[in-house]
């Protein structure tokens, strides 16, 4: 099994950088996310501002419970193959490192150019060092990096 840096995306999803491809991982599924949204909007059409109050209540306990759910699972997901995280599903975007023109870290974000479009990538500081290195590598002529 070849060596894989995992980057924490945020509370739902982390990146990947496997040998052949930048994987993001989602580690909540959608439908907590969705779920959250559409209580809110009922609860707002249903009692108006009290409807907002508790749905505002709501939407704090599923992002808390979403943040639980995430860390369970990150611990779960990094003792799986990245093999296993794709049958299981758990891949939502691959980004092939020959489809990334432009890869510029800036202060802590990561931005990658694929394809006409961009994809954003808050790197924390203790990754930034390997992270850089494995850009080096994959990508040695489209790596741009800057302190700020």
């Amino acid at each position: 099994m070849s060596q894989v840096l995992r980057v924490w995306g945020g509370s739902y999803h982390d990146y990947w950088f496997a040998d052949d491809a930048i994987l993001k991982v989602r580690l909540v599924p959608q439908s907590l996310t969705i779920a959250g949204i559409v209580i809110l909007v009922a609860l707002t059409a249903i009692l108006g501002i009290l409807g907002v109050i508790f749905g505002a209540l709501v939407a704090v306990v599923i992002y808390y419970a979403g943040r639980s759910i995430a860390r369970r699972r990150r611990d779960f997901a990094a003792s799986l193959s990245v093999q296993d995280v794709r049958r299981r599903g758990m891949v939502t975007l691959r980004i092939p490192y020959s489809l990334v023109s432009e890869a510029v870290l800036k202060g802590d974000r990561l931005t990658l150019s694929v394809e006409g479009r961009k994809v954003r990538v808050k790197v924390p500081d203790e990754d930034m060092p390997k992270l850089q290195s494995l850009l080096r590598q994959k990508l040695p002529d489209s790596v741009s990096i800057s302190p700020d």
